[in-house]
């Protein structure tokens, strides 16, 4: 049965309660909006569009498995619902589903092949799955389709980076940044480009805009902690006290908003070196590996640090493992 097909009064009472709906979403009121697009499908039959929306509506209530399961039910009452399709595959991308996410949107591109979404999301499965030439070809078609998608841009950026094709990298950012100068994620990451170069003045003003839009993530804060220990360290005794008292600040507020950041223990750890607080380093830096903190470096400096206050058997062990990480990190072994 059609909608069209419905008493008068029923499509008045739908379409309210689409309006009242759609209110509530762009008052982030999502329960309550759930609650009028349930009542919609009840007076009438379900329906894939409505699915959709409530799907969304999980989504923005970090209710990731019901929004999967709306999406599934719009898909089992219209496969060929290519906005479903978009939405689902996106989701499962997210969370590393990537064979089903590209069975989606491989149905999607053969419904819709000039929908620049599902080239999107192509070019992030085939990141994820390592194949970066292929994502680079699948994202460059997506911003064919779609040039001022800054999401599009900033993905093609990170599949540059890891061709090592810093110049086309640097391009797509400036791009994508062009398009959208307040999402903290994206300035972070053309910040880590200038480290990997070992440009860290330049990718300082990027990681305070960071800060300045998303200040409540930990990342940029001890990216530009990071960012500032490498300048001091460049200048020998030429630099300002007042960087080490930024330093010090920003590894603080990384700690207060994550007191398991395992990077901001490193960095500590690297303050103390600098001072040559040898007991306290090795605390820190012993915190920094607890942490998980991704850098080699913390290994080394443990040792260094165990070594000063004469625990030579333990640093010997921590150097060994810092060799052995070193190698990994250069593809030795």
């Amino acid at each position: 049965m059609s909608i069209e097909d419905y008493p008068h009064d029923v499509l008045m009472e739908y379409k309210r309660l689409w309006d009242e709906g759609t209110l509530h979403e762009a008052n982030s009121n999502n329960r309550e909006a759930i609650k009028c697009y349930l009542k919609m499908m009840k007076i009438t039959e379900p329906d894939p569009i409505v699915f959709n929306r409530i799907a969304y509506c999980h989504l923005m209530l970090n209710d990731v498995k019901m929004a999967k399961r709306r999406l599934h039910q719009s898909l089992e009452l219209d496969p060929d619902n290519t906005e479903a399709l978009h939405n689902l595959s996106m989701l499962l991308i997210d969370h590393g589903e990537l064979v089903e996410a590209e069975e989606l949107t491989q149905r999607g591109m053969a419904l819709e092949p000039n929908h620049p979404g599902h080239w999107k999301n192509l070019g992030e499965i085939k990141y994820k799955q390592g194949d970066h030439q292929q994502s680079i070809q699948a994202l460059a078609t997506s911003i064919g389709l779609a040039p001022d998608n800054y999401d599009a841009h900033h993905q093609l950026a990170l599949a540059y980076i890891r061709i090592a094709d810093s110049d086309n990298a640097h391009r797509e950012f400036l791009r994508a940044i062009e398009l959208c100068d307040d999402d903290g994620e994206l300035l972070t990451d053309y910040a880590l480009l200038f480290f990997v170069q070992d440009r860290h003045p330049e990718a300082e003003p990027y990681l305070r805009r960071a800060i300045e839009v998303d200040s409540l993530n930990t990342r940029p804060h001890h990216m530009l902690a990071h960012c500032l220990i490498e300048q001091v360290c460049q200048s020998g005794d030429d630099y300002e006290e007042d960087m080490i008292s930024e330093i010090m600040d920003l590894l603080n507020k990384t700690l207060e908003l994550d007191v398991q950041c395992g990077e901001a223990w490193y960095l500590w750890g690297r303050v103390m070196v600098m001072f040559r607080d040898w007991k306290t380093a090795e605390k820190y830096l012993r915190s920094g590996i607890e942490h998980g903190t991704a850098h080699p470096e913390c290994w080394a400096l443990h040792s260094l640090a165990l070594s000063k206050l004469g625990h030579e058997d333990e640093a010997q062990e921590v150097f060994e493992e810092f060799k052995r990480r070193e190698r990994k990190m250069n593809g030795i072994e």
